[in-house]
């Protein structure tokens, strides 16, 4: 199956569903309740870098939240974007194995772009850096109209996470509809900000 259509499947899934996570340093809290809606998909997927590519679809599908939508009913041939695959190919496979990395296991920063350890245009509050599935990728969370949600995200040899401010997982909870389930509980934390 293309790597495409497994991406689009994957966020897909997403969208039903929220994380709620509290994080610590120095008695200081952070929550962030991480939610997923299918305008954020384009960019996330690097449809910026195909910018030159004829879909035979409408433009606006594949700039906005119609695009999830296009690959899973066939529209848009996957196939077209292959020109752009080595831009593309890891930011696939993040969103292919996010929710496995938010529910196993990953690192948490406060990220500031003034730490990368060179330039980086990246502008988002925190960093997640995936531990669970042995391959270095990161994703970026930023937060708009009260609303965590990903930026970014791409696989690279670089650690973006050096330099960064680590914060230890507190509290970690799926939320689909009206089931919450915890997914992890440090022994020391009382539940009761979310």
């Amino acid at each position: 199956m293309c790597l495409l259509r497994k991406a689009a499947e994957a966020w897909e899934k997403l969208l039903n569903l929220r994380y709620d996570m509290v994080f610590g340093r120095k008695k200081k809290s952070y929550v962030v309740s991480l939610s997923f809606e299918r305008y954020d998909f384009p960019h996330l997927v690097g449809m910026q870098y195909a910018n030159d590519v004829d879909f035979k679809i409408n433009s606006a599908e594949y700039y906005g939240e119609k695009l999830i939508t296009a690959i899973l009913s066939g529209r848009l041939d996957p196939k077209r974007i292959e020109k752009n695959w080595d831009r593309i190919q890891k930011r696939l496979q993040v969103l292919v194995n996010l929710q496995d990395t938010l529910e196993n296991g990953f690192s948490f920063f406060l990220f500031s772009k003034a730490k990368v350890p060179r330039y980086s245009k990246i502008d988002a509050e925190y960093l997640i850096r995936n531990n669970h599935s042995g391959e270095m990728f990161f994703v970026f969370l930023d937060k708009e109209s009260g609303r965590y949600f990903c930026k970014s995200a791409f696989g690279s040899e670089m650690d973006y996470s050096r330099n960064q401010t680590p914060l230890t997982l507190l509290y970690k909870c799926r939320v689909e509809g009206e089931n919450k389930e915890v997914l992890f509980q440090h022994p020391k934390y009382v539940a009761d900000t979310i």
